[in-house]
């Protein structure tokens, strides 16, 4: 019975008829998609491009050719005025991500500078290669026109690129690029909800046919039998149950409701709770509240106007409005739909789609207000500004342009071209210019001309003309600047000016924060800075580093008050030479009290200070010469009075009767002892003296540095084995190699000098000396664990009559010469010694003499 029941339900034809419309309908549809899908492209395109050409034209040229692309422009005035322009791009533009100067560079390309702030970890400073550029971002630099990239990826996301050349003022040559970067997919977000919107209503409107389809078919087979009817009413719950999972995927809210003062909704998809923060069982026969009530009260009465209109022509309905959801925040939608009517033409009810819409409508509403604001900055903008025709027609004058002619109005102004206000001289300037233009030659993007106003005054003005898209064409744009008054106040300042250029001080002068905006001649003089490498500059490029940070908190406190500051000053010049001036800094306040300036002019004083030090330093020298000279002379006093002092005793002893063999020689060593110090004295006292009369002779002769070195080893091993001391050496050559041509005297004498103070020093431990060969020079060294030296004797203890402990209660002995002598032999030698020590550890003294060997003979 069921199979039978089965095969008798009717089967769905569709007609030719029914084919065609079906076609027609999903052909429009599509068709509509890709006019929508076009439309919203194009305009995106013609948006994004017109701000990118208005932020290049906004770019001040005479900024642009500072920059290098090199880390030192972010120190530029320049830099940060084009910074600062980039940035209010990104507030003005807020879809808008970065905005960027780059240009090209043997083949490669280089941030100049970005909208990102300094402490942002996005910013690309200048310098920095552009190293995921695409071969498209070469094109705007290299064909000079404007460009729009596809979505291009790198680290920082996926973007779509708008790219304007920026080129040289005159030449019109192209010398970077300015690029805007969209995010990609905030980009395609408008494409792809209008495209949505359009594939919705499609949809919507094949289902609406499906769905008659569907009734047609149910009403003709009414009178069928009854389980056919039930078969196809399931089929049909089933269709319904897809159509309103498709429906309840939609991001819209699909409804039926009522044609009545509430628009009782009678259906409502589950997005419902999504766009006004209610359930469908909220809304449904308003249970909770009518849909009207979300409608704000002001668009009520437009709507329900809009919808008889739209019922009375049998049209759709389509209208934006603002609701307010169950939060209390307002949303804008976006409704489209349509009424049906009963056999009686009577509306039944309204069925439709809405969507949410508050994204686009924020964003539209700030890119009104970005227009307004641009608008009124060239309305409110002191600086003439006119868009001129391909025809040469003035299109729009701001109120600043039609002043300077001296009209009222744009009509006015157009009544006479603006070139037959030219001075003769401008006008054939202008035609040149003109002829240059026709020809397809580059023209000046900047120059200055002279008009007669209405008035019959003559006013000098600077203009800037650049290409600019204007009412999505391409128009020109004349920036003038009035500069009549200016070229008045540059004859006055020229008097000023040539008196300061030719002054025989340094004048500076700076802006409010420091930096440098003029130097005169006599700057760069004193300094070696070119006025080139000062400009921009802060003057602490002359910081020295001796001067205390206080001073400089002090002259800058002192004149941001308003006050002068004078003093003396130790400043640096570029090569690194050190100078003493005299500053007086001085602020330069206008007519409202306000500092605009400060001015510093330096004398150089570094001749009078050296005479001055040189004084300091000679009588300084003078007292310590007589202060270790009388130091010098007691402890040579005293150190000749003790062993004399010795011998003498222990002569008088030897006299006793009946003297001890093991006593008597005791004392003769004693005395001996006390002999040779006396004579190691003597001898210091001799050479010292040869060395201050200038008579000391070298004499070179073969020395073999090894036995040398053994020599001084066997001869101090007893002295350093008493002190319980280790004493070991170093010879880097074989006995072969180690023939060299000295004096061996000096030498010695230098190597026992050292030795002999290394044992005297050192109460414990070890003392080592050798030599090291590095080919051109024999490297000798003594170095021992001893009591060390302090920092502040190591610089002094190379000198005559100095010691390190120079009291008379000193606890090792000696004049303090052998020092002083084996610093005169070394350089005699050709050498330099040197000292490295920490009390307490021990020291090490190093000298060189030249390393010239002699070949040896077997």
């Amino acid at each position: 019975m069921a199979q039978n029941n089965f095969s008798r339900q009717p089967i769905v034809r569709i007609s030719f008829r029914e084919l065609i419309i079906l076609f027609l309908i999903i052909a429009l549809g599509i068709s509509y998609i890709g006019y929508v899908f076009f439309s919203t492209r194009d305009e995106q395109k013609s948006q994004a491009l017109q701000i990118a050409l208005t932020a290049e034209a906004a770019l001040p040229d005479e900024d642009v050719v500072q920059l290098n692309a090199i880390p030192s422009d972010t120190a530029l005035i320049a830099y940060k005025r084009i910074k600062q322009s980039l940035s209010s791009v990104i507030r003005q533009n807020p879809k808008a991500r970065f905005v960027y100067l780059y240009l090209l560079r043997d083949g490669k390309l280089f941030f100049m500078v970005d909208s990102e702030p300094e402490n942002s970890p996005d910013l690309s400073p200048p310098g920095q290669e552009f190293t995921e550029a695409a071969p498209i971002d070469y094109q705007a630099i290299k064909t000079g026109q404007p460009q729009i990239t596809q979505p291009v990826s790198d680290r920082w996301g996926t973007w779509v690129s708008i790219e304007v050349p920026v080129k040289e003022p005159g030449s019109g040559k192209t010398i970077a690029a300015l690029g805007v970067d969209y995010n990609a997919s905030s980009w395609n977000q408008r494409l792809f909800f209008e495209v949505f919107e359009s594939g919705i209503l499609t949809i919507l409107l094949l289902i609406a046919v499906f769905a008659f389809r569907v009734n047609s078919l149910k009403n003709r087979y009414l009178t069928a039998e009854i389980q056919e009817r039930e078969l196809a009413e399931k089929k049909l719950a089933t269709r319904e149950d897809q159509l309103s999972k498709l429906v309840g995927n939609l991001p819209g809210m699909v409804y039926q409701c009522l044609y009545d003062e509430n628009w009782t909704i009678k259906i409502i998809s589950q997005a419902c709770k999504q766009i006004t923060g209610y359930s469908p069982d909220d809304l449904i026969d308003n249970k909770v509240i009518s849909f009207n009530d979300l409608i704000l009260p002001e668009y009520q009465q437009p709507i329900r106007m809009k919808w008889q209109e739209c019922i009375a022509k049998n049209e759709p309905f389509e209208y934006e409005y603002p609701i307010r959801s169950a939060s209390g925040d307002i949303k804008w939608v976006w409704e489209r739909g349509n009424a049906l009517f009963d056999e009686k033409g009577k509306v039944s009810h309204l069925e439709g789609y809405i969507a949410d819409i508050t994204t686009k409508k924020q964003a539209e509403t700030k890119l009104k207000e970005s227009e307004d604001n641009f608008f009124r900055s060239i309305e409110e903008s002191p600086i003439g500004m006119r868009i001129i025709s391909p025809d040469s027609h003035t299109e729009y004058a701001n109120p600043a342009l039609l002043k300077i002619f001296g009209f009222e109005t744009l009509d006015d102004f157009n009544q006479i071209p603006a070139t037959d206000w030219y001075t003769p001289e401008s006008y054939q300037q202008y035609r040149v210019r003109e002829k240059k233009r026709r020809a397809g030659l580059p023209v000046e993007r900047e120059y200055d001309i002279s008009i007669v106003t209405r008035a019959q005054k003559i006013k000098h003005l600077h203009v800037f003309r650049n290409k600019i898209i204007w009412n999505n064409e391409l128009k020109d744009q004349a920036i003038y600047l009035d500069q009549t008054e200016n070229q008045i106040a540059q004859k006055e300042l020229l008097k000023l000016s040539r008196a300061i250029e030719q002054g025989p001080v340094s004048v500076v002068i700076t802006d409010t924060e420091g930096n440098i905006e003029y130097v005169n001649p006599r700057f760069t003089e004193l300094t070696g800075f070119s006025k080139k490498e000062a400009m921009g500059k802060n003057p602490r490029i002359l910081k020295s580093g001796v001067m205390p940070q206080a001073v400089y908190q002090e002259i800058w406190s002192t004149i941001k008050s308003g006050n002068n500051w004078q003093g003396e000053l130790i400043n640096k010049k570029k090569n690194g030479e050190l100078f003493w001036t005299r500053k007086s800094i001085s602020p330069i306040i206008n007519k409202q009290g306000k500092i605009i300036n400060f001015i510093s002019i330096g004398e150089d004083i570094t001749e009078k200070k050296k005479t001055e030090e040189e004084l300091i330093r000679a009588k300084e020298k003078a007292e310590q010469s007589d202060r270790l000279k009388s130091a010098f002379l007691a402890n040579i006093s005293h150190e000749i009075r003790t062993p004399m002092n010795g011998i003498l005793g222990f002569a008088e002893l030897l006299k006793t009767p009946d003297l001890e063999p093991e006593l008597r020689s005791e004392f003769i060593a004693m005395i001996e002892q006390s002999g040779q110090r006396m004579l190691n004295i003597l001898n210091d006292i001799i050479d010292l003296s040869k060395i201050e009369s200038g008579i000391i002779n070298i004499n070179l002769q073969q020395t073999n540095v090894n036995h040398t070195i053994r020599h001084l080893h066997l001869f101090f091993m007893s002295e350093a084995k008493s002190k319980n001391l280790t004493i070991n050496y170093y010879c880097d050559l074989d006995d072969d190699k180690c023939q060299i041509t000295t004096d061996p005297t000096k030498l010695s004498q230098i190597l026992s000098n050292l030795i002999k103070n290394a044992v005297k020093f050192t109460d414990k431990g070890y003392v080592k000396f050798g030599y090291h060969n590095d080919n051109t020079r024999l490297l000798f060294f003594v170095e021992d664990s001893g009591i060390g030296i302090p920092p502040e004797e190591k610089d002094l203890i190379f000198d005559r009559f100095h010691q390190s402990d120079m009291s008379l209660s000193r606890r090792y002995e000696g004049a303090g010469l052998g020092l002083s002598i084996s610093k005169s032999y070394v350089e005699k030698l050709g050498g330099t010694i040197r000292v490295e020590s920490e009390p307490g550890k021990g020291s090490r003294f190093t000298f060189d003499i030249p390393f010239n060997p002699i070949a040896s003979r077997n």
